[in-house]
């Protein structure tokens, strides 16, 4: 059976055409932050994320920490970064030569401590690439969500 490669670049054309949209995390980020972002997900002490059509926002505070009780899986499709409210402008991932903001994007990792889950999170850098590999500046996911009062400090200690 041949294959018609017409088909499938005409569905893609008219989707794209149409407005079809693809599952997007959307991570609003203070203006002028530079540094480790933690953000919590899948945490029933945490609020809910905003949703928009296809879009889940996720806004991070002004240290670097977010906290949501929203799901969020290692299937979607698109992450977008924007400085201030949201409607900022969109931050570029990756690729020094092109003025790159965003590095080392982690999938959903988990923390465990004897086998117990204690915390599920994304992180990932904002700002020239040189500084997210500065000794000593790697966020700890779990310390941080102790400072926000997420799980106990006697969990990690």
């Amino acid at each position: 059976m041949q294959r018609n490669w017409k088909t499938p670049l005409f569905a893609l054309v008219c989707c794209l055409g149409a407005g079809c949209s693809v599952p997007t995390e959307v991570y609003v980020i203070p203006h002028s932050f530079i540094g480790w972002v933690v953000v919590v997900v899948d945490n029933p002490k945490c609020t809910a994320a905003d949703h928009v059509g296809k879009k889940t926002i996720i806004y991070i505070q002004d240290d670097g920490f977010s906290c949501t009780s929203t799901v969020l899986t290692n299937i979607t499709v698109y992450r977008e970064y924007r400085s201030g409210s949201g409607e900022g402008a969109q931050l570029p991932v990756g690729n020094p030569s092109k003025g790159g903001l965003i590095w080392s994007e982690t999938h959903v990792s988990e923390a465990r401590r004897d086998g117990a889950l204690l915390l599920k999170f994304i992180e990932f850098f904002v700002g020239p690439e040189e500084l997210s590999k500065t000794p000593g500046t790697h966020a700890d996911p779990l310390q941080r969500a102790v400072t926000h009062g997420i799980i106990p400090e006697s969990a990690i200690k």
